[in-house]
């Protein structure tokens, strides 16, 4: 019981920080703060990667299947076929 009546005393007492607590927390944020911005640049980085990655297997799948669906029909993409062969002639020649 002394001792939380000393206690209660001494915070009692007290009227504000000192200069060594002050000084303390400046330390302490000083080295924090770069810390953990750090840590969260990196997981941006970490974040933004999978992202780009994500999208590229995305965009690879797309043309594969492209490719694919080339392979089954060769006229895609194309307005005409041209085929060679004879061909009778509707008009007789003149000659």
């Amino acid at each position: 019981m002394k001792s939380f009546l000393k206690l209660k005393n001494i915070l009692s007492n007290s009227q504000g920080f000192t200069l060594i607590e002050v000084i303390m927390i400046i330390v302490v944020f000083a080295i924090a703060v770069p810390t953990l911005m750090t840590v969260l640049s990196s997981t941006l980085d970490s974040s933004n990667k999978s992202v780009v990655i994500s999208q590229a297997a995305t965009y690879a799948q797309e043309k594969i299947e492209e490719i694919i669906g080339d392979k089954r029909n060769p006229s895609k993409g194309f307005d005409w076929v041209t085929t060679t062969g004879r061909y009778s002639s509707d008009v007789p020649a003149v000659g």
